[in-house]
């Protein structure tokens, strides 16, 4: 299924899509879900458009290093624990999560930032029964944020402090009310 311009994502069953915002810090981000769930688990797809103008591949680290040290902190506050890492798809540097809940629930999260859009890619799965398919990136010689060498200006910790576990409790709510 083509997302957008950048990513094109296989999905494990039928899609739902919702297009929504949330107000954080008097701003309103908006945000483009899909959806799709099997027996055991839920995969979700979540767009943010960003303005980190962010346009160089020194500044793209700096952006997911923030995102991880935000979502680390603000999960941690949860009660969840997470292991954070860097990850790869389609040569498209980004970062994973990889969280445990109270209960048997096990959560993965990649995201990554594209041409000033974040995408979240987001597994919630009960272990030994996942059904993750595959993403990827299209049309790579056309990101911004690996164009140049230089630095730019970032907000990548707020994003990962407020807006990263935003979304991983909105995919475990989902998850949740599905099956009960």
């Amino acid at each position: 299924m083509k997302i957008d311009e950048n990513l094109i994502i296989s999905f494990p069953g039928i899609v739902s899509q919702l297009d929504t915002s949330i107000i954080k810090g008097g701003e309103k981000i908006r945000i483009k879900a899909f959806k799709s769930e099997k027996e055991y688990s839920t995969f979700a797809v979540l767009i943010i458009p960003n303005e980190t103008n962010v346009d160089n591949t020194e500044s793209l680290h700096k952006v997911l290093a923030e995102m991880t040290e935000g979502a680390l902190t603000s999960m941690t506050k949860k009660g969840i624990s997470c292991i954070t890492g860097d990850t790869i798809v389609d040569k498209v540097p980004g970062i994973k999560l990889i969280c445990k809940s109270n209960t048997s629930l096990s959560l993965n999260d990649y995201m990554f930032l594209v041409n000033d859009k974040i995408y979240a890619l987001q597994i919630a799965y009960f272990p030994n029964n996942s059904d993750i398919d595959r993403a990827e990136i299209s049309n790579k010689t056309s990101i911004k944020e690996q164009q140049f060498a230089s630095k730019a200006e970032s907000i990548g910790y707020k994003i990962g402090y407020y807006l990263i576990p935003v979304l991983l409790f909105i995919g475990i709510i989902i998850y949740v009310v599905r099956k009960l």
